[in-house]
């Protein structure tokens, strides 16, 4: 007896120790970079809502589609108590997130065992969907969590029929309808459990008093219902029409990429789809109610949402059922469990029953663990955290933006937005009196004239400009025409400088262009440097970039930029030592070594720069025209004229209209002496750029050697 004890006491504190070694990669991936990269449109959206005044903040957001007020009001009440800053901002979604995995782990290990809790609260954990919500401002995280909380005190509610769990299961249900309309579906889920626990006798958990436990729940739910109606009174007669875009219909395609986002897996979601059905089996054969009612509400949800949207004419997206993502991985995590359990029954011929219970734990602290590894391990990205991380630095950086313009915009500069909504949302990150002074271009003529002004001007493009603004659509095209110089921070948000004909003046202002100590923000600068044809004030930022603290593949491909533009200066051993630098950080980096080679070709070491090439075509094959267009150079240099051509050929192949190549492979033909092959292909590439860069040698070749 004393050592069945013991080995409870001592399975219960490795059962806590994985708990907490859970709960702390839950906190550490929801805290890092939770005040980076910058709010987006959405976020900002709320913040601007939660920060007017009554009465106005109801109608702010009645205004958000599909909007319910909580969310809203914890934002106003951050605000409020001072946090302005995007992490402070962030910081509540954070905590539901984490206390989600919390409860998580408590609702498997009821609906199974320990290990199943610990297990689905391990794959909640480390989900790069839950973890992109559990660091938005927006109401998705506070869902989850409260979805997840219900459930638990309704069950807790149902087991103890006290009027104390109902009320506290009564104002939590509250709670989560005013957090997402969806938490309706929620409490259906309650709702069908209630009946098939009393109906259904082969799942029946033989309550003796069935009848007074579903009356307290009729009106706990009843009453959460009735003082949600308000919102409902004032909200959802104008939701209706929305006029987005028409959902997709029902297809196994559609739910395939919906595990694929929901799971974060690109090919696993097949695996997870059948270990969620067999926890749905599991359950089934330990005869619990909740499980034909959760596996029916989980497959009902994506139809369901679906034919919502379809009503409202509104886009589909798997955020809108991401409050069914914790139940779907508690039925995985106890799928794998129910496996674990099967091998139990075999070996337990073997070891005795307490034995096994040190071995079932074991095997799945193991897995715990070894997920643990797999998460952190240097170059692997099972999970896709890296990618998500990725991802997040692609997206639209509002207040890199706003702290560049408060450095480095001048007090005479002006300052335009192409929409009234890029407007909108910059008003978050800045000044009441600098935001004041903004202004909004209807189309490309205003905008024509305000830069003939002659003024210093700066224009903000965002991915919704032309959506919003139609007369806009080429006015990336436009501003590159007028020299404009882009501060790129992601592909489709860029902050552009025009001051037309002061090239001389913008050289000299881009010298003093700086930037917030943060990687990215540099990297922005430097190219903006680049673009000003100022390659030395390029090279210092790309440089200040890789000094400061991030990831490492981040900072190397700072570094590579930097050899670049010391190619660009002409400092061939600078940019050497760059990128050697750059692949010390990250070996990975292709693109280091492909500048590499350029290096090496300047400095006339083209057997050393043709080994890098081939290295990297190991790597990554050899459909890359930088690659091709490399070795073809390097042959030349080394008189291989066949190899020569048939790489510039390739190259050629990949990039039809690189018009250069034209004059390497005509060149190459001179070199072989085929006086017809180079006066056609020299011939070729004057057609193309009668005053490219190589017009004047290739002119000289047709008039002398060609026609002697």
């Amino acid at each position: 007896m004393t050592g069945s004890i013991r080995n409870y006491a001592s399975s219960l504190w490795l059962e806590r120790l994985l708990l907490a070694l859970i709960l702390l990669v839950a906190t550490g991936l929801r805290f890092f970079r939770l005040g980076y990269p910058s709010l987006w449109i959405d976020e900002i959206g709320q913040v601007l809502v939660a920060d007017l005044p009554f009465p106005q903040f109801w109608l702010g957001v009645e205004r958000h589609h599909g909007a319910a007020p909580l969310d809203y009001l914890v934002t106003k009440a951050a605000l409020l108590l001072g946090a302005h800053s995007d992490f402070a901002l962030r910081l509540p979604a954070a905590l539901w997130g984490i206390l989600a995995v919390y409860w998580t782990y408590r609702l498997g290990k009821r609906f199974f065992s320990r290990e199943a809790g610990l297990l689905s609260a391990m794959f909640l954990a480390v989900n790069p969907m839950h973890l992109f919500y559990s660091q938005e401002v927006r109401f998705y995280a506070l869902f989850i969590f409260l979805a997840l909380f219900s459930t638990e005190l309704f069950l807790e509610a149902w087991e103890r029929d006290q009027p104390r769990w109902w009320l506290v299961y009564a104002i939590t249900a509250l709670l989560m309808l005013y957090s997402h309309y969806y938490g309706s579906f929620v409490i259906l889920l309650h709702g069908a459990w209630a009946l098939a626990d009393g109906f259904w006798p082969a799942l029946s958990s033989k309550n003796t008093h069935w009848r007074s436990r579903f009356t307290h729940f009729l009106t706990a739910a009843g009453m959460a219902g009735v003082l949600f109606l308000p919102w409902v009174f004032y909200d959802l007669p104008k939701e209706k029409g929305f006029g987005g875009a028409a959902p997709p219909p029902l297809s196994f395609e559609l739910i395939q990429n919906v595990l694929k986002e929901m799971t974060g897996l690109d090919k696993g979601e097949s695996l997870a789809l059948v270990l969620a059905l067999s926890g749905f089996v599991f359950l089934v054969r330990a005869k619990k109610a909740v499980a034909v009612v959760l596996g029916v509400w989980l497959m009902g949800l994506l139809p369901v949402a679906l034919w919502i949207d379809h009503h409202n004419t509104y886009f589909f997206d798997a955020r809108q059922i991401i409050f069914g993502l914790p139940f779907f991985l508690i039925l995985v995590a106890g799928g794998v469990d129910g496996w674990l359990a099967l091998l139990g029954k075999i070996v337990q011929s073997f070891w005795d029953r307490d034995r096994w219970r040190w071995v079932h734990l074991g095997l799945m602290a193991s897995l715990i663990v070894g997920l643990l590894i797999v998460l952190f391990a240097p170059g692997v990205n099972f999970f896709k955290i890296q990618t998500y991380y990725a991802l997040m630095d692609g997206r639209e950086d509002w207040k890199g933006a706003g702290e560049l313009l408060m450095q480095d915009m001048a007090a005479s500069d002006d300052l335009v937005f192409p929409s009234s909504a890029d407007r909108y949302y910059m008003k978050h990150y800045l000044p009441a009196d600098v935001w004041e002074k903004t202004s909004v271009v209807a189309d490309e003529s205003e905008l024509r004239e305000l830069v003939s002004g002659g003024a210093p001007v700066w224009v903000l493009v965002s991915p919704y400009t032309a959506s919003v603004n139609p007369a806009m659509k080429d006015i990336e095209l436009w501003l590159a025409e007028m020299g404009g110089i882009p501060f790129t921070f992601s592909p489709h948000f860029k902050l552009y400088f025009l001051w037309p004909g002061q090239e001389v003046a913008i050289r000299g202002r881009a010298r003093k262009w700086s930037a917030p100590e943060r990687l990215h923000w540099w990297v922005v600068v430097g190219g903006a440097m680049r673009a000003a044809d100022a390659h030395g004030a390029a090279l210092k930022a790309y440089r200040h970039a890789a000094e400061l603290p991030d990831f490492a593949s981040k900072r190397a491909d700072a570094l590579v930029q930097a050899g670049v533009e010391a190619l660009a200066v002409g400092d061939a051993e600078l940019a050497l030592a760059l990128l050697d630098q750059a692949l010390s950080l990250d070996d990975s980096n292709n693109q280091a070594r492909l500048h590499q080679a350029r290096a090496l070709l300047n400095l006339n070491r083209a057997d050393e720069a043709l080994a890098i090439l081939n290295e990297v075509q190991q790597r990554k094959g050899p459909n890359d025209f930088w690659l091709q267009f490399l070795k073809g150079k390097a042959y030349e240099a080394l008189a291989r004229w066949d190899s020569a051509l048939e790489a510039f050929q390739k190259a050629l192949s990949l990039k039809p209209d690189a018009s250069q190549l034209y004059f390497f492979i005509a060149r190459v033909y001179e070199q072989q002496g085929n006086v017809e092959q180079a006066r056609q292909w020299y011939q070729a590439y004057l057609d193309r750029e009668p005053e490219g860069a190589f017009a004047r040698q290739a002119q000289e070749f047709l008039q002398t050697k060609a026609n002697p």
